[in-house]
């Protein structure tokens, strides 16, 4: 074979020469012991002659010997002449092309040298560069992620498909292969990717390229704690990114340093194989990692010491101990949320993980299942900024529906380095906020602040509180955001008045302006959905018989029949005076005010009614129990 291709290189042979008989030489002087494996090629071999020509036929037949001998392509290229010369590198313009097409996976990616980006159980990822425009030409740099399991394949690319996320917040996926449909592209990956050992993993995802991970930044710049700028900025990122895959209906699901990666400039988030819809109520995955899970998502046998996820897997395993499957929601990645920037302002994870981000120690996982406010504040001590330490304060809530929606965060003091009159989670400077009408219970708010005051208690009532020259309704606003609790006086007058449509909920429109009474009430029941308010104390106030002599509230119709709109302006200041006091966006969706009235008279009130003496002195005393009660709690 090898005379015979000499003759023929060097144009001496008579006989017409074709591809095919060049192919059958080539495969003889190369695979000496057809069937096995090629583990060597003599420098001498005219495969090193047969590369660098540029003849149709030998060009051809080349390219069908890469083809038939492509489990041993790399021994091909790889192979040295007598002068020590690789062969991919001698070999001329076209067969060069086809030997680099046959060394990348699927004759388009070149895998990058060097360990994966990432391992774990069930996954890999490669770093490679996509030659979709020719073999030698410059491509673009990808990542490659190489699945076991389809679950895992399907959430990451069915949640990107429903999604529709935008590629400034997510990794795009710019090439998927399932490794089970039998399209022509899908086949012929896959038969590449067992040549090329990727035969445990038969599904893949092809993405956009990083610069770094969060986890690598953190790692290796050793920003956490430090450069409090670059935190804030990196915080900031996150959180938009998350708003926008919440607002498509997705919970991310596996939130963590090493699933947010930097490209450029930007932070985007990643790895969507834990994803789930909170729209179409689909449970938690198998898939996490325990070191950014919410307290929730596990669960515990005291008895055993076995713990486990409320995920379908995990429920299975519980066996009879009766644990209920978790629903996907927002507030789950809000916690991990919380996790990334406690990692972020200390250098450490929330609790002790592995490489995998899973927590080591049984005790952290009964600390994180119980999530105890000492242990809560025995961990947010590490966290030296008070800012910081208290908007994760609010992420790291133990009930969920407490946790902030992501955008929400952004008009927190730790962003916005406004002022404030108080945190959430801090405690409140007054006792109770007096709300009332000035023009109908003036006389009734003094006698009962005056009870309340020589009880002990620490009323803001704004006849005393407002200071000289303050923008009233902002310092009522403060007032009871810095109350633990709010007395609500309602009377005919107040919110029922025949006289005047400004103090009649029955007579209120969508364009309304903003009432002021409303106004307190909305905010103290955003408030109550906070944890910031502790009661709410109606104080119902029939009309006066004769001097000093009330009737019942209800049997005298003091009550409206309140008009089942949202007064628009309303929810306008509200959400106005909630990112003032950084404390966000309203947690309760828009009321109306028939809601607002009913929402205030559930709670367990007192009334004036017979003697007005008699009435104030048990309203005090109830208010004052009410006060001391909270005060433990």
């Amino acid at each position: 074979g090898n005379t015979a291709l000499d003759l023929i290189f060097k144009k001496r042979n008579k006989a017409p020469v074709t591809a095919d008989l060049v192919f059958q030489l080539l495969l003889l002087s190369i695979n000496r012991h057809p069937g096995e494996p090629v583990v060597e090629i003599s420098p001498k071999n005219p495969w090193f002659k047969a590369v660098q020509l540029n003849d149709d036929y030998v060009v051809e037949a080349v390219q069908r010997v890469l083809i038939v001998l492509r489990e041993d392509v790399t021994v091909l290229a790889d192979a040295t002449d007598t002068h020590g010369r690789s062969c991919k590198y001698i070999a001329g313009q076209r067969c060069k092309e086809a030997i680099f097409k046959r060394l990348y996976l699927d004759e388009r990616y070149e895998l990058k040298d060097g360990p994966p980006l990432h391992m774990s159980a069930c996954s890999q990822v490669l770093l490679a560069i996509d030659h979709m425009d020719g073999a030698l030409k410059e491509g673009l740099i990808v990542a490659i992620k190489f699945m076991r399991f389809s679950d895992q394949f399907r959430r990451e690319s069915e949640s990107r498909r429903v999604g529709c996320f935008d590629s400034k917040f997510v990794i795009p996926i710019l090439e998927t292969y399932d490794g089970v449909s039998h399209t022509e592209a899908n086949k012929r990956f896959r038969e590449d990717a067992l040549i090329k050992g990727f035969e445990e993993y038969p599904f893949c995802i092809v993405m956009e390229a990083a610069n770094e991970s969060l986890k690598g930044e953190i790692d290796h710049q050793h920003i956490a704690g430090v450069y409090t700028h670059e935190v804030k900025h990196m915080s900031r990122q996150l959180i938009y990114c998350l708003d926008h895959v919440h607002s498509k209906g997705v919970t991310h699901g596996d939130l963590k340093p090493l699933n947010v990666l930097q490209v450029g400039i930007n932070l985007k988030l990643t790895d969507f194989d834990a994803a789930s819809s909170f729209v179409l109520h689909e449970s938690i995955p198998d898939k996490c990692s325990s070191g950014y899970m919410c307290p929730e998502a596990i669960w515990i046998d005291c008895d055993s010491d076995e713990v486990g996820v409320r995920s379908p897997k995990g429920v299975k395993t519980a066996g009879e101990k009766k644990v209920e499957i978790l629903e996907s929601n927002p507030a789950q990645d809000i916690w991990a949320l919380g996790c990334i920037i406690y990692m972020l302002c200390t250098g450490s994870t929330l609790f002790h993980c592995n490489v995998e981000d899973n927590i080591i120690f049984k005790n952290d996982w009964r600390e994180l299942y119980t999530w105890e406010d000492s242990v809560k504040e025995r961990k947010l001590r590490e966290v030296k900024d008070k800012y910081a330490r208290n908007i994760i304060s609010i992420m790291l809530n133990k009930v969920a529906s407490k946790r902030p929606r992501a955008k929400a965060l952004l008009s927190h003091p730790f962003f916005t380095g406004r002022v404030f009159s108080r945190m959430q989670g801090e405690e409140a400077a007054w006792d109770l906020f007096l709300s009332y009408r000035v023009d109908s219970d003036l006389k009734h708010a003094e006698m009962i602040y005056d009870k309340l005051v020589n009880k002990g208690m620490k009323v803001w009532w704004d006849k005393k509180c407002l200071s000289p020259g303050q923008n009233w309704e902002e310092g009522f606003c403060s007032g009871l955001i810095n109350s633990a609790n709010i007395v609500c006086l309602v009377s005919r007058n107040s919110i029922n008045s025949p006289s005047n449509d400004t103090h009649n909920f029955g007579k209120f429109s969508a364009k309304s302006a903003p009432d002021n009474l409303l106004l307190e009430w909305r905010l103290s029941l955003e408030l109550k959905e906070r944890g910031m308010i502790t009661g709410i104390y109606p104080v119902l106030i029939g009309d006066e018989l004769s001097e000093g002599i009330y009737d019942n509230y209800f049997n005298a119709g003091c009550k409206p029949d309140a008009v089942d709109v949202t007064v628009e302006s309303v929810e306008v200041r509200l959400r106005e005076h909630l990112n003032r006091e950084g404390l966000g966006m309203s947690f309760k969706e828009a009321l109306t005010v028939q809601e607002l009235l009913q929402f205030i008279l559930v709670n367990q009130g007192g009334f004036i009614e017979g003697s007005l003496a008699g009435s104030l002195e048990s309203i005090s005393c109830v208010i004052t129990e009410m006060v001391y009660k909270s005060r433990v709690s």
